[in-house]
């Protein structure tokens, strides 16, 4: 697994990266999205969503679980499929959203909030598992020493 380190001073550095990751997608890969909260996993998410043209607002699916976008990608119609785990613990929690239905569906990008909290599992071998064609990317967004700017660490295959 590659793993790269970001040190990111503004919300345009964010915004850059986004895009950099954005522009690989084939919307058929699960971004695991980790930190503290507040730490921008949600607007990291956004930015995703806005460089692969979604125009619709980005908001946390905390209280909804799961939020649905859509996109064109070579003139192909896919879907962001956005999620947060934060409430849940256990993988039958998550089972009750058509999970494994979602992410074997080659045209829905997933992004995944807290999927440490899913406490019963390693999520991401459970979605190789159910999709093995799926590339997987983890990104841990953490506060730097300074409590302003972002450290981004991205694994990814």
């Amino acid at each position: 697994m590659k793993r790269e380190v970001f040190q990111i001073a503004s919300k345009q550095e964010m915004e850059l990266l986004a895009e950099r990751i954005a522009s690989h997608f084939s919307a058929n890969e699960a971004v695991l999205l980790s930190g503290v909260l507040g730490a921008g996993k949600t607007f990291f998410s956004s930015l995703i969503a806005k460089s692969l043209g979604v125009k619709e607002t980005v908001v946390s699916p905390t209280f909804a679980l799961c939020r649905e976008y859509s996109f064109n990608l070579k003139n192909v119609p896919k879907k962001i499929l956005h999620f947060d785990f934060y409430r849940l613990n256990s993988y039958s929690q998550i089972q009750d959203l058509a999970f494994e239905n979602i992410i074997s569906n080659r045209d829905n990008l997933v992004l995944i909030e807290w999927p440490e909290c899913i406490a019963d599992l390693d999520l991401a071998k459970k979605i190789k598992a159910i999709a093995p064609q799926r590339k997987i990317y983890q990104m841990e967004i953490s506060f730097a020493k300074n409590l302003k700017d972002r450290k981004i660490i991205l694994r990814y295959e």
